[in-house]
C-alpha cells in the first residue's frame, strides 16, 4: 500500500490514551507501508499540565495553524487524520 497520511495529534509525553493511540497508529501505518507525517499538537509536557493555562501553551496553540498549513503544502497528504480528545478547556 502507498499513500501519504498526515496525522494531527501528539506523541508521549504526557502518557495518556490519546498519545498512546497515536504512537500505535503511526507504527501501524509504517508497518503497512504508508508514508506518514505527524503535526504535533502538544501543548502539555505532563499530565499535570493538562487543562491548565500558561503562556507557552497559548503560543504553541497560536503557532499550530501555521505548522498545519506548511505541512499540508509541503507534504501534500492524501489523507489527514485528526485525533480529537474529549477533554474540556
Amino acid at each position: 500500500m502507498t499513500g501519504r497520511i498526515l496525522v494531527i495529534s501528539q506523541l508521549p509525553p504526557p502518557l495518556h490514551g490519546s498519545t498512546i493511540m497515536t504512537r500505535t497508529f503511526l507504527q501501524a501505518l509504517t508497518d503497512l507501508g504508508f508514508d506518514s507525517r505527524l503535526v504535533d499538537r502538544r501543548f502539555s509536557a505532563s499530565v499535570a499540565e493538562v487543562g491548565k493555562f500558561n503562556i507557552r501553551k497559548t503560543l504553541s496553540a497560536m503557532w499550530m495553524p501555521f505548522r498545519l498549513v506548511v505541512a499540508g503544502v509541503r507534504y501534500r497528504p492524501d489523507v489527514v487524520v485528526f485525533f480529537a480528545t474529549n477533554r474540556t478547556f
